[in-house]
Parts: C-alpha cells; structure tokens; sequence
C-alpha cells in the first residue's frame, strides 16, 4: 500500500483535521487546514522546514497545553518531548515515541499517533472549560 493510502486508512487523520477546523481560534491559533493540506504535509515532514504547516500546528498546540505564548522553531521540541514523558510517566500513554527521536524523524504513524496525542492532551488543559464557556454553541456545529 502506497504511504498516501495508508495515511488515508488512518481514522486520526480526519480526527485531527476535525479538531483543527472545529477549535482553529478557540482552543489554538492556526490558519485554516483542511484534510488534504494535512495529508500533504503530514507527507512532507521530514524535518521542521519541510514543513511549517506541521510545525506551526505542534507549536500552536504546545503553547494552548503549557499556557505558553510564542514557542520557537528552537524550543518546541524539548516542550514535546517532556510533555510525553511525563504522560508516558504517568501511564497515559503506552509508549513514548519522542524518546529517542525528534518528531521529524519518527514515521509517518508515529507523526499521527504524536499529533493526535497532542490534540489530546490539548482537551485536557486547564483553560479549555472557561475558553469554551465563553463560545456560542452553534460555533461548534458544522455547516
């Protein structure tokens, strides 16, 4: 099976899209990403300027997760790798697939598994009640 195939097999791919285009300016900062742009990039990732849609995204993510604002090209992957460990740590996740890697050097389930995580992770910060306490509900319902 061809990478892109098997990428389309994958139920967190659209899971991640959806999250993106039903919390994009409420939970994180991104521009607006629809599927086939995070295929392509999710496909283009093998290192941080090969792909800034991917990047933006982990570094939009981190920042709503640590309450931080402007993590940098230089400082993302240390925030990630500890957040992983301390979920792994804590048996919130099986394995830790930052380890011993960069999230650039992971494969391309792993980028996904990472991803996912993170939007995860991203629902379960302190802000996200308050912040979506303020926001009509039919902001959340599809068109």
């Amino acid at each position: 099976m061809e990478a892109v195939e098997e990428l389309r097999s994958w139920w967190k791919v659209p899971c991640i899209a959806h999250f993106c285009s039903l919390f994009r300016g409420v939970l994180f900062e991104q521009s607006d990403l629809d599927i086939e742009d995070l295929e392509e990039a999710l496909m283009a990732a093998t290192s941080p300027s090969d792909s800034p849609i991917i990047l933006d995204l982990l570094c939009s993510l981190l920042e709503g997760i640590y309450g931080r604002e402007q993590l940098t090209v230089v400082d993302y992957d240390s925030y990630m790798k500890d957040l992983f460990l301390h979920h792994h740590n804590a048996g919130n996740i099986q394995t830790n697939p930052l380890f011993d890697k960069t999230y650039f050097e992971l494969s391309l389930h792993d980028k996904v598994e990472v991803l996912h995580s993170l939007c995860d992770f991203r629902l379960d910060a302190e802000d996200v009640m308050e912040v979506l306490k303020v926001r009509e509900i039919k902001y959340f319902f599809l068109d």
